[in-house]
């Protein structure tokens, strides 16, 4: 079972870098006024206490207010945390009770700019029943 586990978690932490890879190399050159904007990152950290952790890390010049909603289709706002850095990373988890199937979208918005970043988070459950044969 704990393959099983490795193995959802190998899988989603290289969808998601390769679609943070794809949308960060097909990008245009940055111009100096878009280099003083907030920039910000998620990645998948791996299941702590059997619930997915990510790690998002918040690239600012100057200390603002961000706002972060983690949220679906479905269910609505799962959640939002408010939090003053200029440059932080920290890690937050969600409850597997909370994971529908369905995508999930993390909207990080920086309040002092208005400038909003949006990811997406494609969490797939598979089971996987392995069987071995052998003579006695």
């Amino acid at each position: 079972m704990k393959h099983i586990q490795n193995f959802k978690t190998i899988v989603l932490g290289t969808v998601i870098s390769l679609g943070s890879f794809v949308s960060n190399a097909t990008g245009s050159p940055k111009s100096t006024s878009e280099l003083s904007k907030s920039t910000s990152e998620l990645y998948y950290a791996g299941i702590v206490d059997n619930k997915p952790a990510f790690r998002l890390t918040l690239n600012n010049r100057e200390e603002a207010l961000f706002t972060i909603t983690v949220s679906n289709r479905k269910d609505g706002t799962l959640y939002t945390q408010k939090i003053k850095a200029k440059n932080k990373a920290f890690l937050f988890q969600l409850d597997v009770i909370d994971i529908t199937g369905e995508p999930l979208q993390v909207e990080v918005r920086n309040v002092n700019t208005q400038q909003t970043e949006t990811f997406t988070i494609n969490l797939e459950s598979r089971t996987v029943l392995e069987t071995s044969v052998s003579k006695l």
